[in-house]
């Protein structure tokens, strides 16, 4: 990923990293090009809110599929809600590679929620990962910030990257500096390569991924519903795990939307697996009646 200008993110003690507030112009693999905008609140810019007048609020919350990645502000499905629902004001408070845990700290420092809202968490099965901080997905962030940030001792100064390994536990934060170490020699030996391989994944098997991702979300819940605001569920994408996460959450609204990240047809192919204008659309659509069933339109 390259950014004009550099830096379109930038590290953060509390959420591992943040959105940095302008303009840019944002280059996957030298071919397919966007432009996105971010707001001086840190959220992507949703084109024709109502945010002099407001009829009610509705909070989007998630990852890269949230934020619309490889698609223009207007092109987002949250934007696409935005122009169905003219009356109300649509905040998209996604960030690339957060996980509930983020969206969870999000939610209990946004002033924006008020009584009556709509606080839509949308959910992907990509955030398991992410929520316990596993060693995968601390590899999957070294790589890919490595590549994308050119200044990048500079840009994750501080940062910190929350995660759970149970329910009862607060968070526990990573530092940017321990996010990720191969052993001694990984480099240049298949062996140690294979060893810390499988090390990692024994320990990573080790996590009730989806228990503690279930109790996260009734934490999500739980600080949405003291802002007396309501909480709704959007899962994306579908797997065993999902099914599960959905049969053990106590929430009462849940949308599944069933996209398939792997039709090349709705998504950035071959540059990456992020929704693409039709893909944004799709999803839109299986949303707009939901919303709206909540809105009495």
């Amino acid at each position: 990923m390259d950014a004009t200008p550099e830096n379109a993110i930038l590290g953060d003690s509390l959420l591992g990293f943040k959105l940095n507030p302008g303009t840019f112009e944002i280059t996957l693999q030298d071919s397919l090009v966007f432009k996105t905008t971010h707001t001086a609140t840190g959220q992507r810019h949703v084109p024709h809110s109502n945010e002099l007048n407001p009829k009610g609020q509705i909070h989007f919350y998630g990852c890269s599929y949230t934020y619309g990645y490889g698609v223009d502000d207007h092109e987002s499905f949250p934007a696409i809600i935005q122009e169905t629902f003219p009356k109300q004001t649509v905040f998209n408070h996604a960030v690339m590679g957060y996980g509930t845990g983020q969206s969870v700290i999000q939610v209990q420092n946004t002033e924006e929620i008020e009584a009556n809202d709509l606080v839509l968490l949308c959910f992907s099965d990509a955030h398991f990962k992410r929520n316990v901080l596993s060693n995968a997905y601390r590899l999957h962030l070294k790589i890919g910030f490595e590549n994308s940030a050119k200044k990048l001792k500079e840009v994750m100064t501080n940062a910190r990257f929350p995660y759970r390994t149970t329910c009862q536990e607060k968070f526990k934060y990573e530092s940017w500096e321990n996010i990720y170490e191969h052993w001694p020699l990984r480099e240049y030996s298949p062996g140690i390569n294979f060893v810390q391989s499988q090390f990692e994944r024994i320990v990573d098997n080790r996590l009730d991924e989806v228990a503690i991702t279930a109790c996260l979300i009734e934490e999500m819940a739980a600080a949405v519903g003291e802002k007396e605001a309501t909480f709704l569920v959007v899962c994306l994408d579908s797997s065993e795990e999902t099914k599960r996460l959905q049969d053990i959450s106590k929430v009462p609204y849940w949308l599944n939307v069933n996209f398939d990240f792997a039709d090349t047809t709705l998504t950035n192919h071959p540059y990456d697996q992020h929704a693409n204008v039709i893909g944004n659309k799709t999803i839109a659509t299986k949303l707009i009646p939901f919303v709206a069933s909540f809105l009495n339109e």
